[in-house]
């Protein structure tokens, strides 16, 4: 399985911040690039959290931060939100983990998530 880089990043536009949560398989930054292509917004990354669960966790944060929803995967979040990204992603991380280990719905089916 591979790995995913799952990502927050903010940018800022005449003053104002909003954060994107993304994942990607690439390099954060060279993903970062792409969006500074005929953009004139500040794009900064905060913070990047590395699974193999990596789809899962991003979908995961974007049902948990819906109601701060501003578009897309764009968020209008808070600074305790982006300190508390990592503790949250981790979280999942084990979570999924757990699941994976000791599901006997899918042990004994051989399946994987």
């Amino acid at each position: 399985m591979y790995m995913v880089n799952v990502y927050l990043i903010s940018s800022e536009t005449n003053g104002k911040y909003v954060y994107k949560i993304g994942h990607t398989k690439r390099d954060v930054e060279k993903r970062i690039s792409e969006f500074r292509t005929g953009n004139s917004s500040v794009f900064e990354v905060i913070d990047v959290f590395n699974s193999k669960w990596g789809t899962k966790i991003e979908a995961h944060l974007h049902r948990h931060f819906r109601v701060k929803r501003v578009g897309g995967e764009w968020f209008d979040l808070e600074e305790h939100d982006l300190l508390d990204f990592r503790r949250l992603c981790q979280q999942i991380h084990d979570n999924l983990n757990t699941i994976e280990e000791n599901n006997t719905y899918y042990i004994d089916r051989g399946e994987r998530f």
